[in-house]
């Protein structure tokens, strides 16, 4: 096993597939799959379903096809394959399709596989939300993120952003102490909110801490005028022991009575939130994987709990009683980043790991 496994995550590299624009890497993988044996379409919303049927549970494997923006060389340098997509998350959806292969070869027919690799991940995770919506529910599903070949992620932090807009009157700027300063106002807003924010703090875990960060600040008018409107944009991430609500409500509560503190106006704004998701260490897809990595690399595995968000809190929201994780080879310090790349043997021993802990959730599953 090499040079075709390399081949087949070149191939995915070399198309570029930035959110929105993943019709022409569905074709190609949807053909791929094929090629493979798989039983393949392509949903209504440019989802690749590719499924190898068996008798007993329903295991779904599902990676991304799409990327930030950004292009990357694809090439292979030393040891390390190149390219935009490579640990997010190309690499690891290039991983379930050749390990679900590989599982299949073994002549077992004890688990229902269902390979997907869905669009706009890493936008508005449309996707993922048709997917839970069109196909059966599964009972436990593996999800192609960068976690390193011998760790797998049981858990990541929930989100949802937030958009405050903050008024005032509008007076001269030659007379400041006259009017009160809507960018001001906003900014002491915001101390506010992050005294009360802090007190969901854990200094032992950022998983379990709520944590959050400014991502814009917008105001004034000119000049001549002081500011008479300011609008900050900020990002929550929620750990498990905190809901999409008790946020919500802390945050207009805060704001509410700023407002009336200060007498000014404020209205609060925010989108959709996914919750925080996490599983257990004894789930079967914990120990399937801990016995894969002990027999197949001889270490001990690792488990981790990730502080970003992916398509698995989109799922958790309808599938309450599916076992999810995630895996896939690369680092993920890389994501984002234009030194985008995967070390060619932790990516082919990624496949042999997961096809192995497939054959184990076959038979912890009997």
């Amino acid at each position: 096993m090499s040079s075709f496994e390399v081949e087949f995550l070149l191939d995915l590299l070399k198309i570029y597939s930035p959110t929105g624009n993943e019709t022409a890497l569905a074709e190609l993988l949807a053909s791929k799959m094929r090629d493979l044996g798989f039983q393949v379409h392509i949903d209504a919303v440019g989802n690749v379903i590719g499924e190898i049927k068996g008798d007993g549970p329903r295991v779904l494997l599902c990676g991304h096809m799409d990327t930030v923006p950004g292009s990357i060389p694809v090439r292979v340098e030393r040891d390390e394959i190149w390219g935009r997509g490579a640990v997010d998350a190309k690499g690891p959806l290039a991983t379930l399709v050749l390990a679900a292969k590989r599982y299949s070869s073994l002549g077992t027919k004890g688990l229902n596989l269902i390979v997907a690799g869905v669009v706009e991940e890493e936008g508005s995770s449309k996707g993922m939300y048709h997917l839970i919506d069109t196909i059966d529910e599964p009972d436990i599903a593996i999800f192609g993120e960068p976690s390193g070949v011998s760790c797998l992620a049981l858990g990541y932090k929930g989100s949802i952003s937030f958009k405050l807009t903050v008024e005032t009157e509008q007076g001269h700027s030659a007379s400041p102490w006259l009017f009160k300063n809507s960018i001001e106002e906003a900014w002491s807003l915001w101390e506010e909110l992050k005294k009360n924010l802090n007190a969901y703090s854990r200094e032992d875990s950022k998983f379990y801490s709520l944590t959050y960060c400014l991502t814009s600040i917008n105001g004034g008018e000119g000049t001549v005028f002081t500011p008479a409107k300011c609008t900050l944009k900020f990002n929550v991430r929620l750990p498990p022991a905190l809901r999409c609500r008790d946020v919500i409500e802390l945050i207009k509560g805060v704001t509410q009575q700023f407002a009336v503190n200060r007498s000014v106006k404020v209205e609060v704004e925010w989108g959709e939130c996914v919750e925080a998701y996490v599983t257990s260490r004894s789930s079967t897809i914990a120990r399937a994987f801990s016995r894969a990595v002990l027999e197949e690399l001889k270490v001990k595995p690792g488990f981790v709990l990730k502080t970003g968000t992916s398509d698995i809190n989109v799922a958790a929201i309808k599938w309450r009683k599916v076992e999810m994780a995630a895996y896939g080879p690369g680092d993920s310090s890389l994501d984002h980043t234009p030194w985008e790349r995967i070390n060619i043997d932790e990516y082919l021993s990624s496949i042999v790991i997961l096809a192995k802990t497939l054959w184990w959730i076959e038979r912890l599953k009997k």
